[in-house]
């Protein structure tokens, strides 16, 4: 038999100790590895919408810089309006109405 001393019961059950040691640091690191990935696939993700939001916000501000010219030449406009009409109204002279009475 191999089991002699007990030394030879002593190496048996180290080795049997380093199988499960080594089974569970396995176990332990496909699952570091696996989360490890996870966060990556999420960081991808998230810089993805990142960069579409990004887009978005970029694309809004240009239209609205663009619309600012644009409202900017319309306020223009307007205000010559407004100065044209009230320079009309200044240079009418002023009529006085005539009432009339009504008989009965």
């Amino acid at each position: 038999m191999f089991l002699n001393t007990s030394q030879d019961i002593l190496y048996i059950s180290l080795a049997i100790c380093a199988v499960w040691l080594t089974a569970f640091m396995c176990w332990g690191l496909y699952y570091v590895v696996m989360t490890t990935k996870r966060i990556f696939t999420l960081i991808d993700r998230i810089t993805s919408i990142t960069k579409q939001v990004q887009f978005v916000v970029d694309s809004v501000h240009e239209k609205i810089n663009a619309a600012g010219g644009q409202f900017a030449l319309a306020a223009q406009i307007v205000k010559q309006i407004i100065e044209y009409v009230q320079e009309k109204k200044a240079s009418k002279p002023k009529t006085k109405k005539k009432t009339t009475t009504k008989k009965k």
